[in-house]
Parts: structure tokens; sequence; C-alpha cells
């Protein structure tokens, strides 16, 4: 899911990084950073990875769709 932007109670301002199974429509998680960028999401994608294992595919914001590593061998 895209980023969102937000504001903290002290006026802080955030940017929202949510992991959504699209099948289930789980929030696998949601955080919130000062700016997200690629290793933050690279970071948040391998710790999702380690708790509840690989996703069978991956969707994009976008709409861009891969499969597996496994899969494209």
């Amino acid at each position: 899911m895209g980023n969102k932007c937000g504001q903290l109670a002290d006026g802080t301002g955030v940017e929202v990084l949510t992991f959504l199974d699209d099948h289930s429509r789980l929030a696998i998680s949601i955080t919130a950073h000062p700016v997200v960028t690629g290793p933050v999401v690279l970071a948040q994608f391998c710790r999702n990875t380690e708790n509840d294992g690989p996703p069978a595919s991956r969707l994009t914001a976008t709409g861009w769709c891969s499969p597996p590593a496994s899969a494209a061998a």
C-alpha cells in the first residue's frame, strides 16, 4: 500500500508504511517513519518475512505483481 502522510500529536510529520495482505485484507504491518525510503521498506519487508514467511507473490501500489524468486527458477 502506498505511503500516507500524517502528523503526531506534537506536530511532527510522519509517513506511514503499510504492508497489506491483498487476499485477506489483513494488515501485516503498519509503521510510522520520519521519511519512508527504499532501505526502510526493505528492512520492514524483511522483518515481515521473518515473522510471517515469504509472500506467495508481491503486488505493488501501482498494480505490478511479481512471483516469488523460487517460482522464477
